[in-house]
Parts: C-alpha cells; structure tokens; sequence
C-alpha cells in the first residue's frame, strides 16, 4: 500500500516514492489509525465504504544502500525490511554489480518470489548507470524509455506524471530529474490536502526524491513545497496568497517533514508543526525525537504549485520549480529565545504578476 515510480529523464535516472504504511481493513487486527499525517496533520481516514486500508504509521520507501546503489519499494514493510538489510549487509562488504544482484533478487529472495515486495533498482558498477525492477508494472513511454510504478497509488502517478512532462527541463539533466519529481510531489500533495483520495488508497503523506548526485545515488534534501491557489477567466489570471508550506529535509538518516498554514499571508503559529519519518530499518527513539532539529524554511529548490479551476471547469496544478533565490519570493525565520521562532513571507508584487502572466499564458496556448 504504497506509491513508488522509477525513471529516467532528460538523462538522468530518478526514484521517487511516498512515506504511508498502511494495512488493509480486512486484516484481523486493526491498529487505531495514525495520529498525525505530514499533509493534513491530525485526521481520522479509518475505512469507510470508500476504503480498503487503514493507515499505521509513517516510514521511508526508498533506501540509499550506498553510494552506487538505491531502491524504492513497495509491498509488505516487514518482508521489505528482511530483504533491505540482507542488501546492504552484502553490499557493505562487496558493492554489487548488476550480476550479483540480480543472481540475489531472483534466487535468494523467497519475498520477492512470492511478489509480497516490489523493488525499482538504481545501481551505478563498473559498466554504467542500470535501473530494473521486480514486481512493479512496467510502461514503454516515448519520453522516459520506461517507466516503472507500483503500489495502490500508480494510477494516480502515472495520471500526474502524464501532465508535467513539459516545461521541466533545464541544461543540468539532475536538474531536470529533480524538477520533474518536485513537481510530481506538489500535484499529489495539493490533491491530498483538498480531498483526501489518496489516504484512503493508503499512500501518500509526503514524497521523497532520489537521483544520481555528483556520481552518487542520494536523496535530494531541502525541497519546499509551496501551495497556492489562483482563478483563471476570459481576462487572465489572479493569483492569491499561499495557504500551506511544506518543508523536506534530513537529518542522519531521518526525513523530517515541516508543515506550516498561512492564512492571508499571515504565519498560524499554532499549526507550525514538524513530523520525523524513519528508514525502514528502524524505528523513532526518544533520542531522535530529543535531539532533531527543527529545520529552518531555506531551501536551495522551492517549488511553487498553483492549483485552479479553468474556464473548461477542470481543476489543474501548475508547478514552478526554482534553483537557489527566486526574486520576489523570500521566507525569513529567525530563532528566538526557548526554542521559539518568528516566520516572515515577502512576497513581491511582481513574482505575483509575473507568474499570473505565465500560467494564463500557458494556459491559453494548451487551450
């Protein structure tokens, strides 16, 4: 119960899965559902006649073995464990190539034999850059080559990723890769935020990014997602203030998920909060929730997703990835004494008018 996709693009390979752990309601033992989801906050999504699943907590689904090898997986999160470590114990002592670790995926691994885990493979060995899968659905794409995606949010990645394939290239292909999975994030989490769809498939809660930087498989840390909302008619485009910020960092192996609403450009102090989602290979201690910090909201990649109804009456989310400072656009935080801290959004009038006149016009060149 999961969602996880693979794929190159613009050269370079990219993984990109979320952090729900989910059940299925028809198990015999249901846990109380999960407190505290990263893009909601504190909901009850317990089954109803609308779903089959049951959210249990929080974890990563994708695994940075070592600097030539990553995975994203899907499927049971115990079994999905069991075969993660015996991975990385291997590879700590030999790094695989692709020989060796096929010859383990397909005969040393009963929980892939049975299919109760899918696994999307980025490997770097001696004779290049290789991604495969196990047990996810493959689609041949003129754009990507291949696509990989598995886990009960794949309809809806494969519908998302369908409409941000332009408009995201840029001439570092990382760059590209890591604009294309941002904006991927910001278009699941916007309809996450409004409708609640994808907790009740049990995937979902935030996203994590992983491609090949500076030669080496790692996660793309200091991502915010911003979230707005804009009104499109026959004389162009408003954009209104954002209402919710989402900050992704990490902190040794921990992503730490910071949310923040703001209401009339104005900071909610009291719904400033932060989430810590652990690796597959452990759990939360009590020294990791007393000693993470609280990531400050100053981020090398902002992405800002707009999200309005066109003049046809469908509801789309445009996104609008920037690298380093985005003029007009600026979130000062200061520490204040006892852990405190005072947020302030600048926004300029002319990052307001300039991206309104982007997407109208966008939006009047697709029709």
């Amino acid at each position: 119960m999961t969602a996880i996709l693979g794929c190159c693009y613009a050269g370079a390979p990219l993984l990109f899965g979320d952090v729900i752990e989910s059940i299925e309601s028809r198990a015999e033992y249901l846990p109380n559902p999960y407190p505290y989801i990263p893009s909601v906050g504190s909901v009850n999504v317990s089954p109803n006649p609308g779903s089959q699943y049951r959210i249990s907590g929080l974890v990563q689904k994708i695994s940075i073995i070592g600097p030539n090898l990553a995975l994203a997986w899907c499927g049971d999160v115990k079994l999905a464990k069991d075969i993660l470590e015996r991975i990385r114990d291997a590879n700590d002592i030999q790094p695989f190539d692709y020989a060796t670790l096929t010859r383990l995926l397909d005969h040393d691994s009963p929980s892939l034999a049975s299919g109760d885990v899918g696994l999307i493979v980025l490997l770097k060995d001696g004779m290049g850059l290789t991604m495969f899968a196990k047990n996810v659905q493959d689609f041949p794409d003129a754009t990507f080559s291949l696509i990989w995606a598995g886990g009960t949010g794949l309809d809806s990645l494969l519908a998302n990723l369908g409409s941000h394939r332009v408009g995201v290239h840029c001439s570092n292909p990382v760059l590209s890769a890591i604009s294309l999975g941002a904006s991927l994030s910001g278009s699941l989490i916007t309809h996450e935020v409004h409708h609640l769809d994808s907790l009740r498939l049990g995937y979902g809660g935030t996203y994590e990014i992983a491609t090949l930087i500076d030669g080496v498989c790692a996660k793309v840390s200091e991502i915010m997602n911003v979230l707005w909302f804009g009104k499109i008619n026959k004389d162009g485009f408003s954009l209104r203030l954002p209402n919710r910020i989402f900050h992704n960092s990490y902190w040794n192996d921990l992503l730490i998920v910071r949310s923040l609403t703001i209401a009339d450009g104005l900071v909610d102090q009291q719904r400033d909060e932060y989430t810590l989602i652990p690796p597959v290979f452990r759990k939360i201690t009590s020294d990791d929730i007393r000693l993470a910090p609280i990531p400050l909201f100053n981020s090398p990649t902002v992405a800002h997703h707009i999200t309005f109804r066109g003049l046809d009456g469908k509801v789309r989310t445009v996104s609008k990835v920037g690298f380093g400072n985005v003029p007009g656009f600026n979130i000062v935080e200061t520490s204040l004494p006892n852990d405190k801290h005072k947020i302030e959004i600048h926004i300029d009038d002319e990052f307001i008018n300039r991206t309104s006149d982007e997407i109208y016009q966008l939006m009047k060149r697709d029709g």
